[in-house]
């Protein structure tokens, strides 16, 4: 009986692992493809390379900035329940 519930418990823990791995490759791929696509039309409207990848360096950036500010609110939201 208790191995039962181990299996039952370590696959569901998989089923939730699983959803959120395949988002992470899906968004992955979804910029895999449009990456190339994206610098081709800047690359055809004559833009140079540091250009494109000061405009690809955006997307990295407001990311981290959201992670640093999402940061900050979590530990102003601790502290402040303290």
């Amino acid at each position: 009986g208790d191995w039962l519930g181990v299996g039952l418990t370590a696959a569901a823990l998989l089923l939730i692992a699983g959803t959120a791995t395949g988002w992470a490759i899906g968004v992955g791929r979804f910029g895999a493809i449009l990456g190339p696509v994206f610098a081709g039309y800047l690359y055809g409207g004559d833009w140079t390379n540091a250009m494109v990848m000061a405009a690809f360096a955006v997307v990295p950036l407001v990311a981290l900035a959201a992670l640093v500010l999402g940061q900050r609110q979590g530990e102003a939201a601790r502290g402040f329940a303290e």
